[in-house]
C-alpha cells in the first residue's frame, strides 16, 4: 500500500486525522504516528519520525529488517550518494538502527 501525506496542518490544536478505513494519523508532541487496525484484534502503530535525522520522514524507505528511514538518511548510512541510490550500496551494509545486514 502506498499513499501520500501532506503533514502541514492548518489548525494548531489538531491532534488526529482520519485517513481511510481504520487508519489514522495522530500527532503526539508533534511526532506523527500512523495507526491502522488490521482485522479485529490487531493494531499497528508506525512512528513517522526518522531515527537518524529525528525529523518527520521524507521519501521513506523500508529496509529488509523492517526499519523505515528517510531515503537521504539511508543513503548516508550506506555511504552512497542519492544519485547512485541504495542499489549501489555494498550488500554488506547494515541498518543504522539494529545493525542487521
Amino acid at each position: 500500500m502506498a499513499f501520500y501525506m501532506n503533514l502541514r496542518r492548518s489548525k494548531k490544536n489538531e491532534t488526529a486525522m482520519e485517513l481511510f478505513g481504520d487508519c489514522s494519523l495522530t500527532f503526539d508532541d508533534d511526532q506523527p504516528t500512523l495507526s491502522c487496525n488490521l482485522f479485529d484484534s490487531m493494531r499497528v502503530d508506525i512512528s513517522l519520525t526518522c531515527s537518524v535525522c529525528l525529523d518527520t520522514m521524507f521519501d521513506p524507505v523500508s529496509l529488509s529488517c523492517g526499519h523505515i528511514f528517510c531515503y537521504l538518511c539511508c543513503c548516508s548510512a550506506a555511504s552512497v550518494t542519492i544519485v547512485d541510490g541504495l542499489k549501489s550500496a555494498d550488500h554488506r551494509s547494515k541498518c543504522p538502527l539494529c545493525r542487521q545486514v
